[in-house]
């Protein structure tokens, strides 16, 4: 099933103009900055957008320590970035941090996600990476960021880590 709903919203998204992506993740980014969490946050672990992936590129001008993730041997670290950082493509076709400092003790981790349910649980490539980091590190805080229509019923599996906040770029979120 989750095969299947992968496939649908990648599919959904895609059909996203650049333009619609871009309107729709400067709403999701006015809505992180006004959430508690963020304010009060020191560390915030965020993504480098994939495809028509939410871009929260415009957060990074704040004063905060922004993260962005790197897998290294099958594991999910996140590495500080600066202005200077330099990015190498992954396996994945990610950009990712080339090097730099580790730093695994988050405030908030802002998450991807393809589809996730009314229990804020979240289903993401399939890979796992973000489940085994949040269960692992246990950041102070986890958003999850979302298109509206990216809301769906579905069944967790036991090792899927529930998020405590989704921000879509709706006003009614969960």
């Amino acid at each position: 099933m989750k095969k299947e709903i992968r496939k649908l919203m990648i599919d959904k998204r895609n059909k996203l103009s650049k333009e619609e992506v871009t309107i729709r993740s400067k709403r999701i980014i006015e809505k992180i900055m006004k959430h508690d969490a963020f304010i009060q946050a020191e560390t915030v672990a965020l993504f480098n957008a994939f495809g028509n992936e939410i871009d929260l590129s415009g957060l990074l001008t704040l004063d905060k320590i922004f993260l962005y993730p790197k897998i290294d041997n099958n594991d999910m670290n996140f590495y500080i970035i600066k202005s200077n950082t330099e990015y190498v493509k992954s396996n994945y076709g990610i950009m990712e941090p080339k090097d730099g400092k580790i730093l695994n003790d988050i405030d908030l981790i802002i998450v991807p996600l393809l589809a996730y349910n009314q229990n804020k649980h979240r289903i993401g490539y399939g890979k796992g990476y973000y489940d085994r980091f949040i269960h692992k590190y246990n950041p102070k805080h986890k958003i999850g960021v979302s298109f509206d229509f990216q809301y769906i019923d579905f069944i967790e599996d036991i090792n899927d880590e529930p998020l405590d906040d989704i921000i879509t770029d709706k006003e009614d979120n969960l």
